[in-house]
């Protein structure tokens, strides 16, 4: 924001109200002087839709191959190791 913008700028003050459509809803009480420029109409940045299980198998699907990945590199990590000190399957 400007320096000239700036100094008569106030803090806007706002109440939260229950919206049967989007949840909850801010309005403006005090201080809200500045304009929206960012043209956000929506107003809510959360989807109040209920998720498919496509949603869900996708979800659950991130996260095991996820879990996969941090397995496997713990695993490199730790034979890698054991290779170095000279212990590997090899070694009797």
């Amino acid at each position: 924001m400007p320096t000239a913008e700036a100094a008569g700028a106030k803090d806007p003050v706002y109440r939260l109200e229950k919206d049967t459509e989007k949840g909850i809803k801010a309005t403006p009480v005090t201080g809200s002087q500045n304009s929206n420029k960012a043209g956000n109409t929506q107003g809510s940045y959360y989807s109040t839709e209920p998720k498919t299980p496509e949603f869900w198998a996708t979800v659950v699907g991130g996260i095991l191959l996820t879990l996969a990945f941090i397995c496997l590199g713990v695993f490199a990590i730790r034979r890698s190791k054991m290779k170095s000190i000279g212990f590997d399957a090899t070694t009797k």
